[in-house]
């Protein structure tokens, strides 16, 4: 049943009990008795198609004894239309119950929605309204994926949603599908992604990205954990036999896809529905890799492993119209690249480089465009015997302070970027058994309007013992570690994790995330 809500009804009843306590004519008059709703939380979340039923009793007091109720539902982000803009003063919405105590069968679109009560007197008209938010999803939709080796040595991947929920292991075998050939290299996620149903219909979602050292690629549709993508219609022809996928990922107003010919990006679904191929090819270069960090506004930088140099590509024009960039005289060639990050607050890209003498240097990018350049401002070569040029894992600190983590003697140390000197003692990190190793280090965040309650800043540290992984993830006070607040385990050979969550991505209001790493 449909029923349209109107603010023109609200001034019109305003106006009736005005001219109703001022007129002095032959009328009929009723008190008007308050009606006072409670108990109604802020926010509810269920999971649909799966039998769960939603049920909300409020408290309802009042001295009316004519009481109706109307319980109605709607989708917050259709209430303006698809420009943001009212074109008038109505706007649709769903009844879906007239009992005090709502009971609902979550049976509903996956999305957020807004749930209204209104209860009423019959006899005189006076209301009184509460509402809540209503947040659907599917069992895939939110949490940490947790990408991972199987025991012969091929790629699945966990979730873990949070702790009151058992992590839900080897997702693609559970869903009846095969597991990706070769060993794990990358998880990511698309925010808003698109791809052609059965009836041959635009659909968007958020997918996930794996791909293995192998080659092997797939994006799996969060809704419903199917593949919506592989080799086959990534690009428009498919990807080259000879080609290596290494990630996919949401920045801004474009969607990015990296492999070993090259960027290919198109913009996100929300912005322009597509099938979901990536249609264009950044940066007029032919390589790169999954090693990505990006300035927070437009720009992406990359390691491009085919031509051992930094490369940059933007989310605006799929090119470079805001610089390209300048090596500045210092040599790359030959390095490989071990990690990267950048730090918004000197605006600066970092990359740990390897030689294959085995030395390691710190090779250093400045994100503010210079004269049409971003140029290499500083490139490094660590003294041998430091801690940071035997580390194992990096991480850089991309939001609250300049500092690299990193992992050395199974230990945690930091870099200060600043004096670019590394600290003699290790992080004090709550809950890390000895006896565990300690195989990963990613600092990880996500700042989405529409998603207050579940964004997060973390330092993540995955160990390993035996075929027994385990992620920590700690909040962080001035770039420390100050508290651990999830603690994740799971089975089979960890290789990296990444977040999603099931709010739609607007670009427009600045929903951002960290790149994959």
């Amino acid at each position: 049943m449909k029923t349209r809500l109107s603010i023109v009804l609200l001034s019109l009843l305003t106006f009736s009990l005005t001219s109703c306590f001022d007129d002095d004519g032959n009328y009929t008059y009723h008190d008007v008795d308050e009606i006072t709703i409670s108990g109604i939380q802020e926010s509810y979340t269920n999971i649909s198609y799966s039998g769960e039923v939603l049920e909300i009793d409020p408290v309802v007091e009042s001295n009316y004894t004519d009481l109706k109720y109307e319980w109605s539902i709607w989708e917050p982000s259709k209430e303006f239309g698809s420009s943001g803009n009212r074109t008038d003063d109505t706007y649709a919405s769903e009844v879906i119950g007239t009992e005090k105590k709502l009971t609902y069968p979550v049976e509903c679109p996956i999305g957020r929605y807004t749930i209204k009560l209104k209860v009423y007197s019959e006899s005189t008209g006076y209301f009184a309204t509460a509402s809540t938010r209503f947040d659907v999803g599917s069992e895939f939709t939110r949490g940490f994926y947790i990408l991972k080796e199987t025991a012969d040595g091929n790629t699945d991947f966990d979730l873990y949603v949070n702790e009151d929920t058992p992590i839900k292991e080897n997702i693609l075998t559970l869903t009846g599908q095969e597991t990706l050939k070769g060993k794990p290299l990358f998880i990511s996620n698309v925010a808003s992604h698109g791809y052609l149903d059965e009836a041959g219909d635009y659909q968007g979602a958020h997918t996930i990205c794996v791909t293995t050292e192998e080659g092997d690629l797939g994006f799996y549709d969060t809704n419903s954990m199917l593949k919506v993508h592989d080799r086959s219609d990534v690009l428009n022809g498919g990807m080259a036999a000879d080609e290596k996928p290494y990630t996919a990922f949401s920045f801004g107003a474009s969607n990015f896809f990296l492999s070993s010919k090259g960027t290919y990006m198109s913009y996100v679904y929300a912005m322009m529905p597509t099938s979901g191929t990536f249609q264009m090819h950044g940066t007029g270069t032919n390589g790169g890799s999954q090693f990505v960090c990006s300035d927070g506004s437009y720009n992406v930088f990359f390691w491009d492993e085919q031509n051992q140099c930094v490369n940059v590509s933007e989310n605006i024009q799929f090119g470079q119209v805001f610089g390209t960039y300048d090596n500045n005289g210092f040599s790359t060639e030959g390095l490989t690249c071990l990690s990267c990050g950048s730090n918004l607050a000197v605006n600066n890209a970092y990359f740990i480089l390897e030689g294959a003498d085995g030395k390691r240097y710190l090779h250093e990018v400045s994100m503010s465009g210079t004269d049409g350049y971003f140029k290499a401002t500083r490139h490094m070569e660590l003294e041998p015997g430091s801690k940071l040029a035997n580390a194992t894992e990096f991480a850089v600190n991309e939001l609250t302070a300049s500092y690299m983590y990193f992992v050395y003697n199974n230990q945690v140390y930091v870099y200060n970027l600043t004096n670019y000197t590394e600290e003699d003692t290790p992080l004090t990190l709550e809950g890390i058994p000895s006896d565990e190793t300690i195989t990963y280090l990613s600092y990880q965040w996500q700042n989405f309007n529409g998603d207050a309650d579940y964004n997060f800043t973390h330092l993540v540290v995955g160990t390993q013992k035996g075929d027994a992984y385990r992620l920590y993830m700690y909040d962080l006070e001035i770039g420390r570690p100050s508290k651990l607040v999830r603690k994740i385990e799971g089975n089979g050979n960890m290789k990296m994790c990444t977040y999603t969550t099931s709010v739609d991505f607007n670009y427009n209001r600045g929903d951002q995330s960290s790149l994959p790493n």
